[in-house]
């Protein structure tokens, strides 16, 4: 084939060239549509987005405060459940302590002890080692029959006489006049009164363990008010009266509960996009980000 001269060759056409290197993998669709995606969604953060950012984020930080103000009142509400529980008790056993040791007094003044005259525990133990010796003495027999009841009996009446010079200087001079002469009469008059003496003074010692209870009970139910005053609580006027603490405890769960429920209305009327979106929405919002360019 001869060439002509002056004649011009026209170039011949190239393919296109592609963008895919040779031995490169083939990449789909979907594969291509990723860094697009990622793309198309970095670009389209706006001043106005991160705007409504830091407002989402305000909402969300005060959210938190509000929550954990919650947790916290809710620790004081139980706090006060299991503060009624106990108290509810040892107040009883107070109370019950309480009318005890009044009875107990009433019985001591009804066997001859005076009013105005305070049963004193120091008196406790040598009446005690009397009416020991007067419990033996009762037991002997009426009759006495031989020389070894006889020695028995002379013992004790010894013994008796020896606690009753002991103690005759702490009685009051009322009971003191009242059992004189301390014959078989006097000796059974003077049991009684000690033995109600005893009784007082346990009673006693019984009440005012409850009373130190009760003070203590005092203390922790008026830290608990202050509590309940710092977080917008009413406590109750009457730090011990349990049912106004439960009253109290009620109300405020009420209110509580109440209050969540208007607060997630209105955080979902003011900001629907923290709602969960159903999966209808999720595929629209995917799709229109998904926008790519050929």
């Amino acid at each position: 084939m001869t060439r002509l001269r002056g004649v011009r060759r026209l170039a011949r056409p190239q393919p296109a060239r592609s963008s895919v290197r040779a031995g490169s993998p083939r990449v789909t669709f979907g594969e291509a549509a990723q860094p697009l995606i990622s793309r198309t969604t970095r670009s389209t953060v706006t001043p106005s987005g991160s705007a409504h950012s830091e407002s989402q984020r305000s909402r969300l930080d005060r959210f938190s405060v509000e929550a954990a103000a919650g947790g916290r009142v809710e620790r004081t509400l139980v706090a006060i459940e299991t503060f009624c529980a106990e108290a509810e008790h040892d107040l009883c056993v107070a109370e019950k302590a309480v009318e005890e040791e009044s009875i107990a007094w009433l019985t001591l003044c009804a066997r001859g002890w005076p009013h105005d005259v305070r049963a004193d525990a120091g008196i406790l133990a040598s009446a005690r080692g009397w009416m020991a010796e007067w419990s033996e003495y009762i037991t002997l027999p009426v009759r006495v029959d031989g020389a070894q009841d006889l020695s028995r009996q002379s013992s004790i009446r010894e013994q008796l006489s020896q606690c009753e010079a002991a103690l005759r200087p702490s009685l009051p001079d009322a009971l003191r006049i009242l059992v004189d002469p301390l014959d078989e009469t006097g000796r059974a008059t003077l049991a009684c009164a000690l033995q109600a003496l005893a009784a007082c003074i346990e009673a006693r010692e019984r009440a005012l363990l409850a009373i130190h209870r009760t003070v203590a009970l005092r203390e922790r139910a008026q830290r608990l008010t202050t509590e309940c005053t710092s977080l917008g609580l009413v406590p109750p006027s009457d730090t011990l009266e349990i049912a106004a603490w439960r009253r109290a405890v009620a109300t405020a769960r009420s209110n509580s509960n109440a209050r969540s429920g208007c607060a997630a209305d209105a955080e979902q009327i003011a900001c629907p996009e923290l709602a969960t979106p159903s999966e209808g929405q999720k595929h629209r919002h995917v799709s229109s980000r998904c926008t790519l360019d050929f």
